[in-house]
């Protein structure tokens, strides 16, 4: 074998295995993406894992990740990540394509309302998220796609009623208009059906309705009041629509 060719061979060599380790706390003080800090961290860019993490706001910790190569196919830089949260846990696949668009698989997780209340901005919010999302496409900042289902337990929302309201569900579906949610109450003081719906531009719209039950408190039947006057069923119409 010629000294060429050998010299290339080894070239090689050690070019693919700078890629496979390198240090995955050089990687990050080279490039950190806005809103990320993270600490402790350990092992490659390919895998690896840091001690504590904040995302916009959002505190993790025990944060592990390994780079799923199957995405390159579908033009897709993809991580395989989990980590804690307070109050539960996260586990997903994302991805982010050349355009900058984030692509998130078999997302599932547990976790409190009150550690989303940056990406909520509804300050207050108390209770409980599990969630289930096969499939999520975020552009520019806001959803575009989504399929799978979120369950809120044990909610607060503090410009209601300062006791928890119950259990809620959503059902995601994407379609051609927009990212459609089916809700409906699995447990709470009041009786709820709706479908909402998610545009682009970051408009949404909700078109439900309401009932009173004998767990309803006196001062939140009075605020239902306000939707005006129940049908043969008891049951008040609610709107809602606006940008988020």
């Amino acid at each position: 074998m010629s000294v060429r060719r050998l010299l290339l061979i080894g070239t090689l060599v050690f070019v693919a295995g700078l890629v496979l380790l390198f240090p995955a706390r050089v990687a990050y003080h080279w490039a950190t993406p806005p809103g990320l800090s993270l600490s402790g961290i350990a092992g490659t860019v390919w895998r690896g894992s840091a001690a504590e993490a904040s995302v916009n706001g959002i505190y993790l910790r025990d944060i592990h990740w390994k780079f799923v190569l199957r995405r390159l196919f579908q033009v897709q830089a993809a991580y395989a990540l989990d980590a804690a949260v307070p109050g539960g846990y996260v586990d997903a696949e994302i991805g982010v394509s050349p355009g900058g668009d984030i692509h998130v698989r078999n997302f599932r997780g547990s976790l409190s309302l009150a550690s989303l209340g940056p990406v909520v901005g509804v300050p207050g919010l108390e209770g409980n998220v599990n969630a289930d999302i096969s499939r999520l496409r975020v552009k520019d900042g806001a959803p575009v796609s989504a399929d799978g289902f979120l369950e809120v337990g044990s909610l607060v929302v503090p410009a209601v009623m300062q006791s928890p309201l119950g259990s809620f569900r959503a059902d995601l579906e994407t379609r051609e208009d927009g990212i459609a949610a089916s809700v409906v109450d699995t447990q709470a003081v009041f009786d709820l059906t709706g479908r909402a719906l998610l545009t682009e531009g970051r408009n949404y719209e909700f078109l439900g309705s309401v009932a009173p039950t004998a767990d309803t408190p006196d001062k939140l039947e009075q605020q239902m009041r306000i939707l005006g006057t129940p049908d043969a069923n008891g049951q008040r119409q609610l709107r809602l629509a606006g940008r988020y």
